[in-house]
């Protein structure tokens, strides 16, 4: 439903099929990443590596410093920086919070009061 609702987003950076299409892709790649990983811990036989005192040893590949920085430095980013994502999704939470009062006009004034927790 997500993809779906990016598919007609029109923003001013990109638009909504090419949004959809790197979640999509975001999607399928972190599906394959998790099921290559499943697989590597329940179906592979545990090996022992052989340690040799000349080996560089690390805790991270390569790939994976690849991988990490520039997620770690978006993250980083958006938590120093975070009115551009808010300024991003402000029309659709209005839009939705119009939707939800309009649904619960007809329900009784206690059912919606979210302050009131005797009922």
């Amino acid at each position: 439903m997500c993809v779906l609702g990016l598919f007609d987003a029109r923003t001013t950076l990109f638009s909504g099929k090419v949004l959809a299409g790197f979640v999509s892709l975001g999607m399928v790649l972190g599906a394959w990443y998790f099921l290559g990983m499943l697989m590597k811990v329940f179906f592979q036989g545990l090996e022992e590596p052989v340690f040799k005192k000349q080996e560089n040893t690390s805790d991270i590949t390569t790939l994976e410093k690849i991988l990490v920085i520039p997620t770690a430095l978006l993250c980083l980013y958006l938590g120093v920086f975070p009115q551009g994502l808010i300024d991003t999704i402000r029309p659709e939470t209005h839009l939705i919070s119009k939707v939800i009062a309009k649904s619960n006009q007809h329900l009784p004034k206690w059912a919606v009061d979210s302050g009131n927790k005797t009922r």
